[in-house]
């Protein structure tokens, strides 16, 4: 987990609010939803709106004003706001830490955490549309995404499958790949919210995106 900076809202507290509302999602994967959301050129989805998405549209029942505040100050304030130092090149974003051994069910976590963050971040990116416009770099990006998200889904069917032989050393080997794929999943969210940021003040390098759907 990233170091809080000083009197900021930590990992471990966004975790806690999360858990305390039963929340649908992971905490890896709300992080990649909302940056995924900072970064989008679908300028209409508001961080409220955002916030409600992780409960299916609707938002959690507060007892009290205060409780509503301190869910806010944690959600938005905090992560979100912590979130928008990534469109800096100088404070790149990195995938959460995951630790794995070459066994079937440990690789089997892993591929479900990156999995889950390359959805969460590419929902956030197309805030409910199927298709978006993207400059060129965040297009080829997006399309990265895409594949890794699918890699990793489809390693997760066949360590889950007991049918297919998997020999410590494949297993080593599938690992080694897994470290490869998460980097490159890191450099390719990058590329995409900086560059996302970059053509919002130059609208006229957004293009087409193609019709790749997030299921």
């Amino acid at each position: 987990m990233s170091k809080p900076r000083p009197n900021e809202v930590s990992d471990k507290e966004v975790i806690a609010m999360l858990m305390r509302y039963n929340c649908p999602l992971p905490f890896h994967a709300v992080r990649t939803r909302f940056l995924g959301s900072i970064a989008s050129p679908v300028l209409s989805m508001s961080p409220l709106a955002v916030v409600q998405s992780l409960w299916d549209g609707d938002q959690p029942v507060f007892e009290t004003p205060e409780a509503a505040n301190e869910f806010f100050k944690v959600l938005l304030s905090g992560l979100w706001n912590r979130l928008t130092l990534h469109q800096k090149s100088r404070d790149p974003f990195r995938v959460v830490w995951v630790s794995a051994e070459p066994t079937r069910a440990s690789m089997g976590r892993l591929a479900v955490v990156r999995q889950q963050e390359l959805s969460g971040f590419l929902e956030g990116l197309f805030a409910g549309n199927e298709s978006i416009d993207l400059p060129e770099i965040a297009h080829r990006g997006v399309d990265a995404l895409f594949d890794l998200r699918d890699m990793f889904g489809s390693a997760k069917n066949l360590l889950d499958d007991p049918s297919k032989p998997a020999a410590l050393n494949d297993l080593k080997g599938l690992l080694k790949n897994f470290q490869h794929m998460s980097l490159k999943a890191e450099t390719e969210i990058n590329r995409t919210v900086h560059d996302c940021q970059r053509a919002r003040s130059r609208p006229s390098n957004f293009i087409a995106s193609d019709n790749r759907t997030l299921h």
